[in-house]
């Protein structure tokens, strides 16, 4: 295999990063600040970057769930619902945005697009500008790779704004693996 395809997927998510404000996440910064419950979903590739924050934000001591998770609770009106969706049209992360706004939470949406059905329901968007059309990764894989490192980044503003050392981290990890 060709190294400069192996690097592709390095050289778009570059692209995209060189591309983006310093300040994209803040909002989602901002609604995660008072330690509201956390309900997080998106379906496919999406869902399993979602997982992945859940379990950080886990780590750094919010109450956070995955939707669709039998242990998930139902949402309310004082949650925190991220909801993950490239195109912004995925109908059951739609479904959900519309269940959390009619119930009062805030809902915060993550989307490629800026104008889709998605981010009409939040009240805070993180919009992250990349083409799938142009990546030469399959569907929304680009997409997934920026949110996972955005999300990452949020952790860690969120690790130090609370002075969260690894050794709290560590002690909220599985010790059952």
């Amino acid at each position: 295999m060709p190294a400069q395809l192996v690097l592709t997927p390095f050289h778009e998510v570059a692209h995209v990063a060189a591309g983006l404000e310093a300040d994209i996440a803040d909002s989602l910064l901002q609604a995660l600040q008072p330690l509201p419950r956390t309900l997080i979903t998106g379906q496919g590739r999406s869902g399993l970057v979602g997982r992945a924050f859940a379990h950080r934000l886990m780590h750094l001591g919010v109450d956070s769930h995955v939707v669709g998770d039998v242990t998930c609770p139902a949402v309310v009106e004082d949650d925190l619902m991220v909801l993950i969706s490239g195109s912004g049209t995925t109908s059951t992360t739609v479904r959900q945005a519309r269940i959390a706004r009619k119930v009062g939470a805030t809902v915060a949406t993550v989307t490629a697009v800026a104008d889709s059905e998605l981010s009409a329901q939040a009240d805070t968007r993180l919009v992250v500008p990349v083409d799938a059309a142009v990546s030469c990764q399959f569907a929304s894989t680009l997409f997934s790779q920026c949110v996972q490192l955005i999300f990452d980044g949020i952790c860690m503003q969120l690790a130090d704004t609370w002075r969260r050392e690894h050794g709290y981290l560590y002690a909220r990890h599985s010790n059952l693996e």
